[in-house]
């Protein structure tokens, strides 16, 4: 899934014939707006050590957003049966995930955030080939941005 940070292994050597060097990442804790701290290192080919410093980031991560008219999203969470619900949890830059299939509702984007809106998923999640449909509702944009993949109107 897009948007998904994942910690598992955060070394990172980058090695030319004179030095190595390197990042460590110890994290806080895994919320949104995170600090993560980790450790900047440059070592020579001989093993000394020339440089190394505690630093501390901040990256912002999201929760993907899930719609299923069954309500199922593959074990997915959160899950609501209609886009409307869904748009009213997403949070400014994240990422609403459509099952394909056929939603009959209006759609009223009207808060200031900025999300991505993307149908068309298989019942896996994994890949979107398909579309997804809104069947006889209207499409109102009235604030923030609202990007649109494999979304049909109707």
């Amino acid at each position: 899934m897009a948007n998904k940070v994942w910690l598992n292994d955060c070394s990172s050597p980058i090695e030319n014939p004179a030095y190595t060097f390197s990042i460590t990442c110890y994290n806080v804790g895994i919320i949104n707006n995170v600090v993560y701290y980790f450790v900047v290192a440059a070592v020579m080919a001989d093993g000394s050590e020339i440089y190394s410093a505690m630093q501390a980031g901040v990256f912002t991560t999201y929760v993907d957003v899930f719609v299923d008219q069954d309500e199922y999203c593959n074990g997915e969470q959160p899950c609501y049966p209609v886009i409307g619900e869904g748009y009213g949890v997403v949070e400014d830059g994240g990422y609403m995930l459509l099952r394909a299939g056929e939603y009959y509702e209006n759609l009223v984007f009207d808060e200031a955030k900025n999300i991505t809106l993307t149908g068309g998923y298989l019942e896996d999640y994994c890949s979107n080939p398909l579309t997804s449909v809104v069947v006889g509702g209207c499409v109102v944009i009235s604030d923030g941005c609202v990007v649109v993949e494999n979304l049909v109107i109707r």
